[in-house]
């Protein structure tokens, strides 16, 4: 017990034998779009379908192939690692034929609804 020699305040920490929890990251981004190319390094996902996890751009770049015409999720992986980010999955889109045309909703300039084929 320490010795007080004069009057005030005195505040003493007491080791109550617990420790607080370390502050860890909670939160992991997710990125989902069309990409280059699909990953070809897991014969049981031969589609590359399945949720990667990508801990850098290099890593992007030798699974997804990296910028493409007309893909923008490249784009938004790339600013994510060179803006700080740490790990991220990467879910992948894959394109239909074009031999096959759907019909979906789409808006023209007026703002009306129209069916366009893509």
């Amino acid at each position: 017990m320490p010795t007080y020699l004069t009057p005030g305040v005195y505040v003493e920490e007491v080791d109550t034998g617990s420790k607080p929890l370390a502050a860890v990251g909670t939160a992991v981004a997710a990125f989902v779009g069309f990409t280059a190319k699909a990953p070809s390094d897991d014969p049981g996902d031969p589609d590359g379908l399945k949720p990667r996890l990508v801990t850098n751009w290099s890593q992007f770049e030798r699974l997804y192939g990296g910028f493409a015409p007309g893909v923008m999720l490249p784009h938004s992986v790339y600013g994510y690692f060179n803006n700080g980010g740490g790990l991220c999955y990467i879910v992948r889109i894959p394109r239909r034929a074009d031999s096959a045309p759907s019909k979906s909703l789409g808006r023209t300039s007026t703002g009306a609804v129209a069916a366009r084929s893509i």
